[in-house]
């Protein structure tokens, strides 16, 4: 008796225009649906992802719909077509293909059903080819246009204009706001180009970033995005930008993305590098203020860096290091004489303290209360070398745990097929070149093959350093121990040579950062990464042995949203 089907449909959108063209999460809802009532399949799961690019391993749904096939759940995958799952390139593709046939499940597209044979993986290799040139030339089209409207003066990154100016976009030339020779050209805001040349004269005159953001506060002025809340960081902002002066830059920054980063613990797939200031591309704007005065703002925030930081005699051992647990932003200490009591607290703990008037954290840490259990659980760690090749080795057997050597063999072949279909590719194109024939096309494909080739390259890297790492838990604890061992000495509380500065010095260099609990009764202590990515963690309490584990980032690496 043929087994019934059980479906689970999938769906995917990664652009606003996606949502208006047909191909929108409602209609493939309704789509998925009524394919599987024409061929008489039971929907039991549903799942979606909205993402651009559509990488595999950070789409939660793709993943979850092939588990439920892999739990035997589901016995067939309903998609629209390929694109939704994958164009990419074959590694995704193929990986997806594998897991699905593995599960003993089909996959079934609106208009066909994907018949697994030579025949049908062919066709399925070609229609995904198609998607993955598709995707390579609109992309490399998209960014040569980009930048040859920056060359023309015309800025393409048009979302948020800076503080001052105002970028007219597309829709605001079709809702007939500014004339269509406006495009994406600066233009002064009248209201807010005189406070942003005022921004520029008082921290030329002087005045703190922090006095600055009070002095709009007060006077109700919004940030570009909205807010009335001004940080320093909005300050910084606009003094760092040469659009101020007449002069500004597009291309500073490119964005990679690197799936290979969800196996290194990192929560983003995607970061930002520098470009060399030699690829920048300088538009021409209206200036706000002086060249003279930019490069006077920048220098004398240069130079009040070093000089207004915190003085060495009144800095604290954890100055810098212990953090707010609800603001995450670094608490402030500071010895003011010989006989008082300091304490450690946050910097917003009072309403006047900044420009919202709002108070965060309010507690205030005793220093000899704190400061004797963290430098107790140092020495401790650095004294318990076992203990912390325990933490390591329970890390590593958790990657080991998530390693699947079929993934592994599977990216391998590809990265042998690519190499193949290079060869083939470079052949081509040398033959078109001897007919005199347009070989565009070729240079297209094999700058997708090196693109290809770099992914593939760094997934293997990943999965090779997740192999090899659970027999490297001794040699990493070992490590560690001995670089923490030599600040053993500096650490001690009853050594009165060295001060509390120098102290500081050399926690700094092995301490990430600290961050008490509500009750400041724990602290977790977060020590910097030796080596690679990974840092170990230590809970320390008075009068307990500490608890030690291994992540592999930050536990706390963003500023709550509330104090953004």
């Amino acid at each position: 008796m043929k087994e019934a089907l059980r479906a689970v449909g999938y769906g995917r959108v990664s652009t606003e225009e996606q949502e208006k063209s047909g191909t929108s999460l409602r209609d493939q809802f309704a789509g998925n649906h009524s394919k599987a009532k024409d061929i008489d399949a039971a929907m039991i799961a549903y799942f979606e992802d909205t993402d651009s690019g559509g990488f595999y391993l950070t789409r939660q749904g793709l993943q979850k719909a092939l588990q439920t096939l892999e739990e035997g759940k589901a016995n067939c995958l309903i998609v629209k077509d390929l694109v939704r799952l994958t164009r990419n390139d074959r590694a995704e593709q193929a990986l997806i293909l594998k897991r699905i046939k593995d599960a003993k499940a089909t996959l079934i597209f609106w208009d066909v059903m994907y018949e697994d044979s030579p025949l049908g993986e062919f066709s399925l290799n070609v229609t995904g080819d198609f998607a993955i040139l598709e995707r390579a030339v609109i992309k490399d089209r998209t960014m040569k246009g980009r930048r040859r409207c920056a060359v023309e003066g015309v800025m393409p990154a048009r979302t948020v204009a800076p503080f001052g100016y105002k970028i007219p976009t597309r829709n605001d030339v079709i809702r007939g706001m500014y004339p269509p020779e406006t495009l994406g050209k600066y233009l002064i805001d009248p209201e807010r180009a005189p406070i942003a040349a005022e921004i520029f004269h008082r921290s030329l005159a002087g005045e703190s970033l922090h006095g600055i953001c009070k002095w709009l506060q007060s006077a109700g002025v919004a940030t570009v995005g909205g807010g009335l809340f001004w940080r320093p960081s909005n300050i910084n902002t606009i003094l760092d930008n040469p659009a101020y002066y007449g002069k500004a830059v597009f291309g500073r920054r490119r964005m990679i993305t690197d799936e290979s980063r969800v196996f290194q613990g990192f929560k983003c797939r995607s970061y930002e590098v520098p470009v060399p200031e030699a690829e920048w591309i300088r538009i021409d704007c209206p200036a706000i203020v002086s060249k003279e005065v930019w490069e006077s703002c920048k220098r004398n925030r240069e130079e009040n860096r070093a000089r207004l930081s915190t003085r060495p005699t009144y800095r604290l051992i954890l100055t810098g290091l212990l953090r707010c647990p609800k603001c995450k932003r670094v608490m402030t200490g500071r010895a003011w004489s010989k006989n008082s009591v300091s304490h450690y607290k946050c910097k917003e703990a009072s309403p006047s303290t900044n420009s919202i008037g709002k108070a965060c954290w309010n507690k205030h840490i005793n220093v000899k209360r704190v400061e004797p259990v963290i430098l107790d659980t140092v020495k401790a760690v650095i004294r318990h070398p076992a203990a912390i090749e325990v933490a390591y080795q329970t890390y590593y057997d958790s990657l080991n745990n998530q390693f699947k050597e079929q993934e592994y063999q599977a990216l391998k072949r590809e990265l042998t097929d690519l190499n193949r279909e290079e060869i083939a590719t470079a052949k081509a194109q040398v033959q078109g070149v001897a007919v005199g024939a347009n070989t565009a096309v070729y240079e297209t494909l094999l700058r997708e093959i090196a693109l290809k080739r770099t992914r593939l390259e760094g997934q293997l890297a990943a999965y090779d350093k997740v192999k090899g790492e659970p027999q490297s838990a001794k040699d990493r604890a070992s490590l560690i121990q001995q670089m923490l061992e030599d600040v053993e000495l500096v650490l001690d509380v009853s050594n009165t040579t060295i001060t509390a500065n120098q102290k500081n010095h050399v926690l700094s260099k092995i301490i990430d950062c600290i961050y008490p609990s509500l009750t400041a009764e724990q602290f977790t202590i977060t020590f910097r990464a030796f080596g690679d990515n990974t840092q170990l963690v230590a809970i320390a309490e008075s009068g307990k042995p500490p608890a030690l584990s291994v992540v592999s980032a930050p536990i706390f690496d963003k500023v709550s949203a509330d104090w953004q």
